[in-house]
């Protein structure tokens, strides 16, 4: 199980996303090369035609993220992007 600081920051962007009716299907996974806890999901288009799982990496307010720990995070879940 992820640590207390990690529950929280999964447990809080879980609730945000599952407000929203584009989201569906969240499930907090372990990314173990990178040692993250993320929310896997699948994320609706804005005309609900289509969907693609997504990752979201949840941060509190304290938490930044660069540029270039981005584009790493992207390459190595060999995504197009990132929430």
């Amino acid at each position: 199980p992820p640590p207390s600081d990690q529950v929280l920051k999964l447990l809080f962007a879980a609730q945000r996303l599952s407000g929203e009716d584009r989201w569906s299907c969240l499930e907090a996974f372990r990314h173990e090369p990178l040692g993250l806890w993320l929310l896997r999901g699948e994320h609706f288009a804005e005309d609900f035609a289509s969907c693609r799982t997504e990752v979201v990496v949840p941060l509190s307010a304290f938490d930044s993220v660069s540029l270039e720990r981005h584009e790493a995070l992207i390459e190595a879940l060999g995504l197009e992007g990132l929430f």
